[in-house]
């Protein structure tokens, strides 16, 4: 911990939370942040280690950053990235005016929403009842006249309101992410595939040098060049279709299976293409880790054949979410056994105080000195503090308590288990998706009030929602990596301070970019794009609001609040399936150590993101699978910087890609946005 890092640090925060509002939702480029293997995280630490630390070490050798201090850096870089987009902004400023804006187009809502009285500090207008023509809430999903200020008064109160909340979800989720690296990085030994290529970015270079090993390496360059002219070859294509040739990275079967039974298969297996990064992330990851990911994908797609082809019937979204919810509570059941002693081992060391307390059987690096007490201690009791203040809040502005209590589980559930597939298998691009409304919809409907279908909804959104660029999963990889790169266990009481002072300077920069970026663009600045989605962050403050609050509220205000809408499913049967197919493959996966399908592979099978990396993820497990066998662990050792190359190669190209479409945004040129990797 030296005050260069955690400038440095901030510098790199300050600029992703930044930036990210405009990339993603005004000039719609590849995002920003958009997985847990950052695009600007990338960029930026490829540049930090490739181009500035090597001329320090030509100019000045003792001045050059350490791994250590490289390692504070990443994690809060990586903190940062959890707060401009998805993490939280994303859903959480688009909440506080949605519904005046979906209030006009549709009356029940309307009228349910006025008649939940609920408190005036949660919204930026002035008048509730008068809330659908305030230009806050008009000018957000249009913008200021032109040489008129930004309107950031009215938004101070709200989001001081909604902040109380987000303190306490900041402090529960950093305690979790401060224990579970623990459990998972020294007691299970989870490969963390992600810092893997983390702690081979930042390795410091051998005396002499001025790269490391991964950047000396021939076979990571030749795959990283050839990944990025692949790429780049793409984009030029794009603009000048006559002088580039198609080099195909899909392929489509749709014609082939157009007639039944295998034009029942899900569109994901009919037609798929390759991520060059899911590639690289699945060939460092056990083997049957990687094959449980994309063939539990394709049993998913044979049953629905299946279902539609000899039966007649297509299993609804709901049924699979239910499935979905249910095999993730008993994952987390998987988890805590699991890690039972040790749960009990850091409960004793935080509540025995004294010279009697026996630290002796805690991970080598947790029990250094017997200060770590008050670490334990500290971790737990913002653990529990975090949880009151998330349910006090929930308490004032009128959710029932028990309401309050499934909307904190679930919220805290699809971070965990996000952040544990992670830590597990590398897949950077994934979210589980439970939903409050799976559990409440199961309950008599008389025992629900309208303000609890309303927060249900919007705690959907602020929610699991968040967990595809989760705190959790971030801080546990950023601290993981701080473990390997022997951050010394006294400095972790400043490393928890820099991560707190992350988190509320993101929070400042990418609350001050996003209100700027909707009040001064009307719409995106692609005309191709204006032509899907004239909105910036249609998904955020359209699509979203209106699907987990808006159509929620009316639909019950229309019943009257007496019954909910009829389900074409049996709840309780998918919950039951969920629930023991997982149980099973845990079983069977912790008794015998050659069982091939392990539980995360079913879980991950009930996510959307699947669907694009399943075909790459299944490329890198063959890659894997061939290089074990016919050239041994050397081989294999030999190839792995080539398949971090692949990584890199992509994040290069779409880094490049993304900084040319600004420039021509920026100078206001017809451009077409350049994707990579899934948005």
């Amino acid at each position: 911990m030296t005050i260069r890092s955690v400038l440095i640090g901030s510098i790199f925060a300050a600029l992703i939370c930044g930036l990210t509002p405009y990339n993603d939702y005004v000039a719609v480029n590849t995002f920003l942040v958009g997985s847990y293997f950052p695009l600007g995280m990338a960029l930026l630490f490829f540049l930090l280690v490739v181009l500035v630390n090597p001329l320090i070490l030509m100019v000045a050798p003792k001045r050059a950053l350490r791994t250590p201090e490289m390692a504070v850096i990443l994690t809060m870089t990586l903190v940062s990235c959890s707060i401009p987009s998805q993490g939280l902004l994303r859903a959480l400023i688009p909440s506080m005016v949605a519904s005046f804006y979906h209030g006009r187009s549709s009356q029940s809502f309307w009228n349910a929403f006025l008649g939940m009285d609920l408190p005036s500090w949660l919204f930026p207008v002035g008048s509730i009842a008068d809330g659908r023509n305030s230009s806050i809430v008009t000018d957000f999903y249009g913008r200021v006249d032109p040489g008129s200020p930004i309107p950031y008064g009215p938004w101070i109160k709200p989001l001081l309101g909604w902040g109380v909340f987000v303190l306490g979800l900041w402090s529960t989720l950093l305690s979790m992410s401060w224990l579970l690296r623990v459990q998972w990085g020294q007691n299970e030994r989870l490969p963390f595939p992600l810092a893997q290529v983390q702690l081979s970015l930042i390795e410091a270079p051998p005396k002499g040098r001025w790269l490391n090993n991964l950047f000396r390496s021939r076979g990571f360059w030749l795959a990283a060049g050839a990944v990025f002219l692949v790429q780049s070859n793409h984009a030029l294509r794009l603009y000048h279709p006559k002088f580039f040739p198609d080099i195909p990275l899909q392929y489509n079967l749709n014609d082939l299976f157009s007639e039944a039974p295998l034009s029942y298969l899900p569109g994901g297996i009919k037609a798929a293409r390759v991520y060059f990064t899911f590639v690289g992330v699945a060939f460092l990851i056990q083997a049957r880790t990687a094959f449980s990911l994309w063939v539990f994908f394709l049993i998913n797609g044979l049953v629905q054949l299946q279902q539609r082809h000899m039966m007649q019937y297509e299993i609804p979204t709901a049924a699979w979410r239910d499935q979905h919810i249910a095999a993730c509570f008993v994952y987390l059941l998987g988890i805590l056994w699991v890690g039972r002693h040790y749960w009990g081992q850091v409960i004793r060391a935080a509540f025995t105080f004294g010279p009697s307390a026996d630290l002796t059987d805690l991970p080598a690096a947790s029990r250094s000195h017997v200060a770590l007490r008050g670490q334990y201690r500290a971790a737990l009791l913002a653990l529990v503090l975090g949880i009151v203040v998330m349910h006090g809040w929930l308490y004032v502005v009128g959710a029932d308590w028990w309401m309050a209590v499934l909307i904190v589980g679930v919220m805290l559930l699809g971070h965990v288990i996000t952040a544990r597939i992670v830590a597990e298998t590398g897949m950077h691009y994934v979210r589980v998706q439970p939903v409050v409304s799976a559990l409440y919809m199961n309950l008599p409907a008389t025992a629900v009030s309208m303000r609890d279908v309303y927060f249900g909804g919007i705690f959907t959104s602020n929610g699991p929602f968040q967990a595809r660029e989760g705190l959790v999963g971030f801080a546990t990889h950023g601290l993981r990596v701080a473990d390997e790169t022997h951050v010394l266990p006294r400095e972790r009481g400043r490393m928890a301070a820099a991560i707190v002072w992350t988190l509320l300077l993101s929070f400042f920069v990418g609350t001050w970019s996003s209100l700027y970026c909707y009040y001064s663009y009307a719409t995106v600045l692609s005309a191709r794009e204006a032509s899907n989605q004239a909105l910036e962050n249609y998904h955020g403050v359209d699509v979203q609001p209106r699907g987990d609050t808006v159509d929620p509220v009316a639909r019950f205000y229309d019943l009257g609040g007496k019954k909910f809408p009829d389900r074409s499913h049996n709840p309780y049967v998918h919950f039951t399936i969920g629930a023991t197919v997982t149980a099973f493959l845990q079983l069977a996966a912790w008794r015998f150590s050659g069982w091939p399908l392990l539980p995360v592979g079913y879980v991950v099978a009930g996510s959307v993101y699947i669907t694009q990396a399943w075909f790459s993820i299944m490329i890198g497990w063959l890659a894997k699978v061939l290089i074990v066998r016919f050239g041994g662990a050397q081989l294999y050792q030999s190839a792995r910087n080539v398949f971090i190359g692949l990584i890199f190669g992509e994040a290069i190209a779409a880094g490049v890609w993304l900084v040319i479409t600004l420039i021509m945004a920026s100078e206001g040129m017809d451009y077409l946005p350049i994707r990579f990797l899934p948005n």
